[in-house]
């Protein structure tokens, strides 16, 4: 389905400032670089390679979506190397189309309920800034340029990197795109096992900042890559798998190797009843899973005290146990229940002075950033998904998005989602 924008002076001036303000923000990460010169060199790479071919800029994108944490680079270790990119290739997109003079927009099946993610994204963040005290705000930074750009970029980048995939990629563009994927997650486990001698056994973490993060995009990637050595009929690709589970192994985290294992679950239901029903049982034992843990955390249940949290998270970041977590979701429950509309883009531990930067689950995290209607729109947006008949590659990326699922009961990553959403597009674009 094809939707044209027409050439009113509406439809220029939304691509003027979408272009605007796209260069605006590369110009902010320039701008909060540690090391200028190298943010400039890359976001003007970026965006040649764009001009000369959009979705080559995409491809890039693509392949920088492993190469999460670079701090020194763009200034925050809450930002991904592929966000400048994806503003680049953006900007380059709206000044292309704005020089044709109309543009074609193609609409897909989960068009409507990831704006409605979107919108529900949006004004959580507003709302909750004006209902959070002087304190809370404080201790948030909310005048600092990096938290105002991730208000920003949480709010938009997940419908955008989507929106901008399923517009520049195609059957044959999604082959190249997976392809260049799998060689990123193949550069990082590679990376990954270097670290081996040094870092002894707290897992590796390769380019992200934790090893969490980094064995959710394998476990998202490997169901992908094991489809992709099928297809090929070559023994010798079996090497890729191997290298990016043994990578997975090494990161210790027992949550991944439960994704992994759900969706490995999942493809093989999907070729005895369809994917279809495998999706929907898949999505039914996540929320089924979600919702005991909920009901294991009650308070009376967790018999500790708000001080042992702060005494058990050592500045040097070790590993969170289980029964950590337990106390964090119950703690982030009682956030939720105060506002079920949710706070907005917010670290848990702003809102109780404990040091956390996330609530470890997904779910939960939904709940606090986006309220109830926030997580009711995510799961439509899987509802759609799974609801349509899928096989060969989309099938894997559907697997790949499993993992994440299952791995997200007990771990939530904020650059993943980027992934996530580029895994919902692919799915789209490889339909044809």
């Amino acid at each position: 389905m094809m939707r044209r924008m027409r050439n009113t002076v509406w439809s220029r001036a939304a691509l003027a400032f979408t272009a605007l303000s796209s260069l605006a923000v590369c110009a902010a990460f320039i701008r909060m670089s540690e090391l200028k010169a190298a943010a400039a060199a890359a976001l003007a790479f970026a965006l040649i390679v764009s001009w000369r071919k959009p979705a080559h800029g995409l491809y890039l994108l693509v392949f920088t979506l492993p190469f999460s944490h670079v701090p020194a680079v763009f200034g925050s270790s809450n930002l991904a190397l592929a966000e400048p990119v994806l503003f680049a290739v953006l900007a380059v997109f709206c000044v292309r189309r704005l020089g044709e003079g109309e543009i074609t927009l193609r609409g897909a099946g989960l068009d409507i309920p990831i704006l409605a993610f979107t919108a529900v994204t949006v004004l959580s963040s507003a709302g909750a800034l004006q209902s959070l005290s002087p304190a809370q705000l404080a201790d948030m930074s909310i005048r600092s340029p990096a938290f105002i750009l991730r208000v920003l970029l949480v709010a938009f980048e997940s419908a955008l990197i989507y929106f901008l995939t399923v517009n520049l990629l195609r059957g044959e563009d999604v082959g190249k795109a997976v392809s260049i994927l799998l060689a990123s997650a193949l550069i990082a486990a590679l990376y990954g096992f270097t670290q081996l001698p040094s870092h002894g056994f707290g897992g590796v973490y390769s380019f992200f900042n934790h090893p969490n993060s980094f064995a959710m995009f394998l476990a998202m990637v490997l169901p992908l890559s094991i489809s992709a050595s099928q297809a090929a009929g070559r023994k010798h690709l079996w090497a890729l798998p191997a290298a990016l589970l043994l990578a997975l192994l090494l990161t210790y985290s027992r949550g991944a190797f439960a994704g992994l294992l759900v969706s490995m679950a999942f493809l093989w239901f999907s070729g005895r009843v369809g994917s279809v029903k495998a999706g929907y049982v898949a999505l039914a034992f996540t929320m089924l899973a979600f919702v005991s843990l909920t009901i294991l955390i009650r308070p009376a249940v967790i018999a500790s005290s708000r001080s042992w949290v702060v005494e058990a998270m050592p500045p040097t970041g070790l590993m969170i146990t289980l029964r950590d977590r337990a106390l964090m979701w119950n703690m982030t429950l009682g956030k939720v229940a105060e506002r079920p509309l949710g706070y907005g883009y917010v670290s848990p531990g702003s809102l109780w002075g404990v040091p956390l930067e996330q609530a470890h689950s997904l779910y939960l995290q939904l709940l606090l950033e986006k309220g109830v209607f926030g997580l009711l729109a995510f799961l439509w947006i899987l509802v759609s998904l799974f609801r349509v008949r899928l096989s060969g590659r989309p099938l894997a990326l559907a697997a790949g998005l499993v993992a994440y699922l299952v791995h997200g009961l007990v771990d939530y990553s904020l650059k993943m989602g980027l992934l996530f959403f580029l895994f919902l597009a692919l799915i789209e674009a490889d339909k044809d």
